[in-house]
């Protein structure tokens, strides 16, 4: 398992903690990688294993897995107590995650399954596999909405577009400097570049090129609320806040260390402010741009709707909790 632990975390941004009302609690049977939510249910890439787990219900929470493949066959490299399992500061090892990168969008689930260089679409009731479709590259993270699905690769510097309606790549291109984190919104598509500390802006429908906007180092995540594109940058342990209609940087919010495993992580945007990850669940608030309170809860967050969160802790436990 590769781990990153900010061990400054005692000298990061104070916030008055609140109290934690979990609405569900149940623990997964293996270490989780990339995940996403879609109201009441909670995909989790089982990256060790070759599962998918689907975490569903409000105060009782049911687990449903997947088997996708065995990720010890990916390559030799990825077998037990090798590179895979052991601190990088990189994100090189989640090329031996299977599943690797989840989204949903367009009624379905998708997944990366590298041991094929293919994106997997899976049907949300039932889990079953409907599509496979070859990108030819490495998959590191998705992102997808009712049309369309971008897909990034970190380690081979390649981005690709996937037509929900068809299933078709309708566009793959290359994109140094190791694209990571990937956002649709409202016609763009926004990529973090972790390799030299910037964000792309994208047309969604032709791809082109539209913004570059220079933030801080190692930027992943990256969430959109409240008029405003938001970055945690790992590295400089901060987020930067970025206006739309401008293209500028308007803001870099000091936060804690990042804590977790290298090249995963999370933001949620909700009404008022922005959710981030670490030994405890901080809030951003946008009218101040400052951490303001935190949640006595390790681990990263996923939109849950109506005032809740998912929360998945680094060891397996998923939680549903009052916001």
């Amino acid at each position: 398992m590769s781990l990153a632990i900010g061990l400054a975390a005692c000298v990061g941004p104070t916030a008055l903690p609140s109290p934690t009302l979990r609405a569900g609690l149940v623990n997964l049977p293996d270490l989780p990688g990339a995940a996403a939510a879609e109201g009441d249910r909670l995909w989790i890439a089982g990256y060790a294993a070759g599962r998918l787990y689907r975490v569903s219900g409000t105060q009782r929470l049911d687990v449903l897995a997947i088997p996708i493949a065995n990720p010890h066959l990916l390559q030799p490299a990825c077998e037990p107590g090798t590179v895979h399992d052991a601190p990088m500061g990189s994100f090189l090892p989640r090329r031996c995650d299977l599943p690797s990168g989840v989204a949903v969008g367009a009624g379905s689930v998708w997944i990366g399954r590298n041991d094929r260089q293919a994106v997997l679409r899976l049907d949300q009731a039932s889990g079953r596999v409907i599509a496979t479709i070859p990108v030819g590259f490495h998959v590191f993270n998705l992102a997808a909405d009712p049309t369309s699905v971008w897909v990034v690769s970190f380690e081979d510097d390649m981005v690709a577009r996937i037509d929900a309606t068809t299933n078709a790549v309708t566009l793959r291109r290359s994109m140094l400097h190791a694209p990571s984190g990937v956002l649709i919104n409202d016609g763009s598509v926004w990529i973090s570049r972790s390799g030299n500390a910037t964000v792309v802006r994208l047309d969604a429908i032709t791809g082109a090129q539209e913004a570059e906007i220079a933030v801080g180092r190692r930027p992943f995540p990256v969430a959109a609320g409240n008029g405003a594109i938001w970055v945690r940058c790992e590295q400089d342990s901060t987020v930067s806040r970025i206006d739309p209609s401008t293209n500028r940087l308007v803001a870099t919010i000091p936060v804690d260390p990042f804590y977790g495993l290298d090249g995963v992580d999370s933001m949620v945007a909700n009404a008022g402010g922005v959710w981030i990850s670490g030994l405890t669940l901080q809030w951003i608030d946008a009218s101040s741009n400052q951490v303001t309170r935190s949640l006595p809860q390790s681990g990263r967050p996923y939109q849950s709707g109506a005032g809740r969160l998912w929360v998945l802790s680094l060891g397996g436990q998923v939680s549903r909790v009052v916001a």
